[in-house]
């Protein structure tokens, strides 16, 4: 059934989050009723068809070992064991710090690479399992070594008021739990490539930019590692396991992923969501699949077996036809590699230590996350035709002189090296875009004396407004945009203005005083119109050596994000074609529909332009599928390459059309 798929390798489960070994484990608990040798069939009957296997093992989850070993499990603060993962039972939580990943689950790896002859190992349960505040006698002992304090007794409420000594504790704190999942990547790789070498490690979700980690030592953060330097072999995750929209949030990870040189893939559920036995339309799939390859990566079917390890035959017939797609995208992926030219910088600190984002009192618009940043210039990105990828900052520096523009969404925490690297780009005729308080702390959480981009942004940092929502006003643009967020008060140097900023009427504040606890609603629903005095500047071009610089005063990517307003489009959109027009790029659009995405690869001799339809369904609520297309109306591309500019008319189509444009060597007449 496998076979007539057109399936290549199948993950079998080995170990699972309940801590139920699926063979006779000497090590482990065998599951209760198991009958046979479950994966040793599995692996025989696989490899015999010439099918790969992958051995699933779940790592920080238990239910049998709280009774022998309750100090290998996580402690809250107030004393109790949490229930792990998705699990029900309490005291199943395991904490990574404990002697639990030496003394039983590298051994029990060493017991079923041994027995079985796998060709991959999927971990699971680990890299996403290490932010909770674990107190357990491990933790304890090696954070008050590592750092001269307890473990903190609570979350950071408010990075942004909280004490620069609470600060402190909180960025030791989260780097340290890190550092033991870099740390357990290094044994568990070396241990799985000794006993069998070739075989691939993959822990489930590592390597996103949103899920960052460190090196450390002796429990104290050193650096932020880039996820191509992390010690696992490719990557492969699970990213939308309930519901959400597959297509964006796949192509998120695939554009950051891309970037590292590794291997990577994401699952496509047969399901709406896990834990239930229904299926997709083979429309979605296809429309994953696509998504997926495009943007480089590959793609992973995954199925629930029944509780007799038995699977639906219907549901392998109806994914034939979508791997059958698959197969024939192939010659157009293989020893493919994304072009350059766009950049978003996804800063590791910024993502967990990020000031809250400022949005409405009573919370009647919808707020956006620190995360929201990056996934609203990936989203302007897909519907504006960028040619746009998004960097960690180490993957950034290494690949900084290939970028035309760099983008920086309100990155509040940059690394030293980072920023020096980006200016001497800049004065060599580089493009930066720089939103909100880009860089006003350092890596490790601690506010910089001077704004960092001063100099070559032409500007000075004077603190903030007070309302949680400003205008932009640009001759450019027809109306005054609304924008909520943090906006930063700057000051002209040597920049060049090119929009003001009005804040709300006046009237918002109550008793006349401004400050952000005395900001009050104009309306129910929590919109403020705006003052038609101008308040103060908004956008700020400035020439810094051969390069450009644009400033925006507030960040315009997280509310985007969750609105997709065409106001916010229009000034973003704007914003970028004032540093870097359409004409200089290479790679543009007369008139891309919005929802077409397009991402230009390169391979061997000729550049491979992927063009991918979507248009969801009408849904209310969470769950986004599509079980039939519109066909897109035809448009235009313009690539540029080393011999010239090429012109192109992209069909009408379904899902995918991709077009081939050969280059030709420089010797060539």
């Amino acid at each position: 059934m496998f076979k007539r798929a057109g399936i290549e390798a199948v993950e079998v489960f080995v170990y699972d989050h309940h801590g139920h070994a699926l063979f006779p484990s000497r090590i482990g608990v065998r599951h209760p009723h198991l009958k046979v040798d479950y994966p040793g069939l599995m692996v025989e009957a696989l490899h015999a068809e010439g099918i790969k296997t992958i051995a699933y093992m779940n790592v920080l989850t238990s239910i049998h070992l709280f009774e022998r070993h309750p100090d290998w499990f996580v402690r809250l603060p107030n004393g109790t064991n949490p229930t792990g993962a998705w699990l029900t039972y309490p005291n199943s939580s395991l904490c990574l710090a404990s002697p639990y990943a030496d003394e039983y689950f590298l051994p029990l790896v060493e017991e079923v690479l041994t027995r079985y002859p796998f060709d991959g190992l999927w971990l699971d349960s680990l890299c996403w399992m290490v932010s909770t505040l674990c107190h357990c006698p491990t933790c304890r002992q090696r954070f008050r070594k590592a750092s001269g304090v307890s473990p903190p007794g609570r979350d950071l409420e408010n990075a942004e008021t909280c004490s620069p000594r609470d600060r402190r504790i909180w960025f030791d704190w989260v780097t340290y739990r890190l550092g033991l999942v870099t740390e357990f990547h290094e044994k568990i790789g070396a241990l799985a490539h000794r006993i069998r070498p070739g075989i691939v490690v993959m822990d489930n979700n590592a390597g996103q930019a949103s899920r960052p980690l460190v090196e450390t030592k002796g429990g104290r953060f050193v650096r932020w590692l880039g996820s191509s330097e992390l010690a696992v072999d490719a990557f492969s995750s699970d990213p939308v396991p309930f519901g959400g929209n597959h297509e964006m949030i796949l192509s998120l990870h695939a554009r950051h992923q891309v970037t590292t040189g590794k291997p990577f893939d994401y699952m496509n559920e047969r399901f709406h969501s896990w834990g239930e036995w229904q299926t997709r339309s083979a429309v979605d799939w296809q429309l994953e699949f696509a998504t997926i390859l495009a943007n480089g990566g590959r793609c992973f079917f995954a199925d629930n077996p029944y509780a007799d390890g038995s699977l639906e035959p219907a549901v392998y017939r109806q994914l034939k036809p979508c791997y059958d797609f698959v197969k024939r995208l192939e010659p157009l992926c293989r020893e493919a590699e994304p072009v350059y030219e766009v950049g978003i910088l996804s800063s590791a600190a910024s993502r967990l230590f990020g000031l809250p984002m400022l949005h409405d009192p009573k919370g009647y618009t919808s707020k956006p996350s620190a995360h929201d940043r990056i996934a609203g210039a990936h989203l302007a990105a897909i519907e504006l035709g960028w040619q746009a990828h998004i960097f960690d900052e180490p993957g950034l520096r290494r690949n900084l002189p290939r970028m035309r523009l760099v983008i920086v969404p309100d990155q509040e925490l940059l690394e030293d090296a980072t920023i020096e690297v980006l200016r001497g780009w800049v004065r060599t005729g580089g493009k930066l875009l720089l939103t909100g308080g880009c860089g006003r702390f350092n890596e490790r959480f601690k506010p910089r004396p001077r704004w960092p981009f001063e100099e070559w942004a032409g500007v000075t940092f004077q603190g903030e407004w007070p309302a949680p929502v400003n205008y932009f006003r640009a001759p450019q643009l027809d109306l005054p945009v609304q924008c909520w967020g943090r906006a930063i008060r700057f000051r002209v140097k040597t920049a060049r203005r090119l929009a003001a900023l009005s804040e709300p009427l006046p009237d918002v504040w109550r008793n006349g005083k401004r400050s952000r606890e005395n900001f009050q609603h104009h309306t129910v629903t929590g919109a403020c119109p705006p003052s038609r005095a101008t308040a103060g500047d908004s956008i700020f071009r400035n020439r810094y050596g051969k390069g450009l610089v644009l400033t925006l005063a507030i960040d315009p990517f997280a509310r985007y994000a969750v609105e997709g307003h065409r106001l916010l489009r229009e000034l973003i959109a704007t914003s970028v074609n004032t540093l870097y027009p359409p004409r200089k790029r290479l790679l543009s659009f007369a008139d891309k529909p919005l929802h077409v995405e397009t991402h230009l690869m390169r391979q061997p001799g000729r550049l491979i332009l992927h063009c991918v339809n979507y248009f969801a369904q009408k849904r209310k609520g969470n769950m986004v599928t599509n079980e039939e297309l519109s066909r897109t109306r035809p448009f235009r591309a313009r690539v540029r390459h080393a011999r010239g500019v090429v012109e192109v008319r992209i069909p009408s189509f379904e899902v995918h059309h991709a077009m081939v444009l050969k280059e030709r060597p420089r010797n060539a007449a």
